[in-house]
């Protein structure tokens, strides 16, 4: 319904480029610029490390809360449910702080530590054997709305230093976070004791603390030293940025 409604309703406003830019050679340029640009690249791995917290509960969060503590799927829908109203309220927030004039990078900062202190968190109580339900599902969705907070000021920090290419930079994020979330989940599966939390919050736990300690010293770094209107060698675009 929604490519119907596209089709007919809404015109294309970009103007058609018939440079060339679909011919391979072109294709893999873009792409090596996305995978060696200085401020794109580290950035493309923040999210990618949140990416992967988000798959690991994803995954170990059924198993947990259905294999190991015996909630009844419909019980766990809503926990699900939950979680998923923490991620558009925090991306939410995020927007009407941005409209206030709240710096992006404080904004992302703050999503980043809210996820790996949650994280941490839960890791130390499945060591701790102490797990109340409650506890659990409100320390997941902190995890939860500290991705919505920060994954948007990601792609933005991602994107715009690479404008004319921003085809190739949004895919080469998504695959690479899809791929991080792959092997997240996976560990998550393969490493579930049947019993306790362990595996999902270990994961989480590492990865959300990756994506903090990779944002405050590799990506933010390289954005500071790096002028927000150079984009690329030879093209200078200005680029509007909050950070």
């Amino acid at each position: 319904m929604l490519l119907v409604v596209v089709m007919f309703r809404f015109a294309e406003t970009a103007t058609t480029d018939r440079s060339g830019r679909l011919a391979l050679s072109a294709v893999i340029d873009s792409y090596r610029q996305v995978l060696t640009h200085p401020v794109s690249l580290p950035f493309i791995l923040v999210g990618a490390a949140g990416g992967a917290t988000v798959f690991a509960y994803v995954t170990g969060a059924s198993l947990f809360f259905v294999g190991a503590v015996g909630l009844r799927p419909e019980q766990y829908g809503l926990i699900f449910s939950a979680c998923s109203g923490a991620v558009m309220v925090g991306a939410f927030l995020d927007g009407q702080l941005g409209r206030r004039g709240v710096e992006s990078a404080r904004m992302l900062a703050t999503g980043l530590t809210l996820s790996a202190a949650a994280s941490t968190a839960l890791l130390a109580m499945t060591l701790a054997g102490w797990m109340p339900t409650s506890l659990v599902v409100a320390l997941l969705m902190a995890v939860a709305l500290g991705f919505g907070f920060s994954v948007p000021n990601v792609m933005s920090a991602t994107m715009q230093r690479l404008p004319e290419i921003a085809g190739a930079v949004s895919a080469a994020a998504g695959s690479i976070q899809l791929t991080a979330g792959a092997i997240s989940s996976g560990l998550v599966a393969l490493r579930f004791d049947g019993r306790t939390a362990l595996s999902m919050t270990a994961v989480m736990a590492a990865t959300s603390l990756l994506a903090l300690v990779l944002y405050l010293l590799v990506a933010r770094p390289a954005e500071r030293r790096l002028p927000s209107q150079t984009i690329d060698p030879g093209v200078a675009v200005r680029s509007p940025t909050k950070s």
